[in-house]
């Protein structure tokens, strides 16, 4: 049965967010495709205790209005689209530089706001960023997000299964993980199948190295699971090397979800983060 808590949201130019904690540093939270603010719970729960916290719902996600038409899949739709609805949130909403903390296409969003819009932040964390993807890789993204756009209900159920099986792999059964898996099969269902679809083929015709990473000039941490098969701990190490004040820390034993499989380590790697971070308090 999946976990239906979910955090309380306010609304500014159709972005859905949460906003909680005082003072310290500025954090905020973008998630992958098809899930939504509520992923980070367990990061939220412990860094606003210390700290503000934003987690945004994506276009099309939660309760975050689309892009465009919101019936059909927009292919027009592109990387910078995401990036650039964000750093009008961080303008408008926030007003100064933040930490942005982004998993998977949130990473992607956060890698290219740093490069468009780093007067935005103070600094970048990229967690289950993809990066050079092998051909049989692309090949596999590129098929599914195909099969998205025109999917049926059975078949998207069946591609979202398929994900969770990537996700989380064989821990997908396990008793310590299964109700995870659950809840992010849940949060894959619920999100509209245009949107969903959208931010899919954003992500399958997006990686890392389309982004100038020599260039950018807030601090990084690439932060992966050893176990992931798709955003490797070799692609953040090689991110880390391409990019200036960069560190790539891998956490053995998990796999693509590492903010809600291993929380506690996730938690533990932003906290050091924000005390070697400069500037992220001011």
């Amino acid at each position: 049965m999946a976990n239906n808590f979910s955090l309380p949201r306010q609304q500014c130019n159709g972005i859905a967010y949460y906003q909680g904690g005082t003072d310290g540093a500025t954090l905020l939270f973008l998630h992958g495709v098809g899930l939504s603010a509520d992923c980070w719970q367990q990061q939220i729960s412990v860094l606003e205790q210390q700290n503000t916290v934003f987690a945004v719902d994506l276009p099309g996600h939660g309760a975050s209005a689309a892009f465009g038409n919101s019936d059909d899949s927009n292919n027009s739709i592109k990387i910078t689209d995401f990036s650039d609805k964000i750093a009008e949130f961080i303008a408008t909403n926030i007003g100064k530089p933040v930490i942005v903390v982004g998993h998977s296409l949130g990473a992607l969003i956060t890698l290219q706001l740093a490069a468009d819009h780093p007067q935005h932040l103070s600094a970048a964390v990229a967690i289950s960023a993809v990066f050079c993807r092998s051909q049989q890789a692309q090949h596999a993204v590129a098929a599914r997000a195909t099969q998205l756009q025109q999917a049926t209900d059975a078949i998207r159920h069946t591609l979202i299964d398929s994900t969770i099986a990537r996700w989380f792999g064989q821990s997908s059964q396990s008793s310590e993980h299964a109700q995870t898996a659950e809840q992010c099969r849940h949060w894959l269902r619920q999100t509209p199948a245009a949107a969903y679809a959208t931010a899919y083929q954003v992500f399958a015709t997006t990686a890392a190295e389309q982004i100038p990473l020599a260039q950018l000039t807030r601090p990084v941490l690439y932060l992966t699971g050893a176990d992931d098969p798709n955003s490797t701990a070799e692609m953040s190490k090689q991110m880390a090397a391409q990019t200036p004040n960069a560190e790539a820390m891998i956490i053995a034993g998990h796999a693509h979800m590492l903010q809600m499989t291993a929380a506690t380590a996730v938690c533990q790697a932003l906290q050091q983060g924000l005390l070697s971070f400069p500037d992220c308090t001011t």
